[in-house]
């Protein structure tokens, strides 16, 4: 039985007989997804109860964090209070570190200080930006409000849920001498990602390369930088602001 009691039986369609459906995520009343059928992992156990699979028997806490408290815009951090709050301790995922197999570098220049004391940054090539992000993380996307885009800027939205930690990728061709960390300057004009164009304040943190501004620090990318799917290196950046 699908939403709107909408049951699903056997049928003949153009005179061949059907046992069931391919459903999009709408159709199943998951979300408002309807851009073609949902398509499942070679992996994915037939017969198994969708809800099961897709964990979707689930809650969600909505929570407003104060200007003081950006340690818990992350799980990480949430997890955190909750584990000094009853007296538990905190299981920290295990990362490793991966080593650098690339010599690519491209410059950095910190002008904005206070706003952003350390800004780090790495190259990454090799990426197929083709690929399907794993259902798993386009679920745990939808479910906190983020729309999935591609493997890239899923991991970097993915990364910024977990850890509270802004991250961005841009496309390497597309910046001009290097990174700067600067101020915007009054009234200077930057294209978003969504294609409107924001004039912008000084008091407005910006990350520009050596000719223009390409992201509002922390808030929107701009459209100019943005990765194009002919493209497979990036330099991927992380701030602290």
């Amino acid at each position: 039985m699908l939403p709107g009691d909408f049951k699903i039986k056997a049928a003949k369609l153009r005179g061949e007989p059907s046992e069931g459906m391919l459903c999009s995520f709408s159709e199943l009343g998951i979300s408002d997804d309807h851009n073609g059928i949902i398509e499942l992992p070679a992996d994915a156990p037939i017969g198994t109860d969708i809800r099961a699979y897709l964990q979707l028997d689930d809650n969600t806490i909505e929570i407003s964090v104060t200007p003081n408290r950006a340690d818990c815009l992350g799980l990480i951090g949430i997890a955190r209070d909750v584990a000094v709050l009853n007296g538990l301790p905190l299981n920290v995922p295990e990362m490793q570190p991966v080593a650098a197999t690339l010599n690519d570098t491209f410059p950095i220049q910190v002008d904005a200080t206070e706003a952003c004391p350390r800004y780090l940054g790495r190259v990454v090539k090799g990426i197929n930006v083709a690929a399907a992000t794993p259902l798993w993380m386009k679920e745990k996307l939808r479910r906190c409000g983020i729309r999935s885009i591609d493997p890239v800027v899923d991991i970097t939205n993915y990364v910024l849920l977990e850890l509270g930690q802004p991250m961005h990728a841009f496309d390497l061709d597309r910046i001009d001498g290097g990174i700067v960390v600067r101020m915007a300057k009054e009234g200077e004009k930057l294209t978003l990602l969504d294609g409107t164009e924001a004039s912008l304040q000084s008091d407005t943190l910006v990350i520009a390369d050596h000719q223009k501004a390409l992201a509002m620090a922390g808030i929107f990318g701009g459209e100019h930088s943005g990765r194009e799917r002919r493209n497979a290196e990036y330099p991927v950046r992380v701030r602290l602001l």
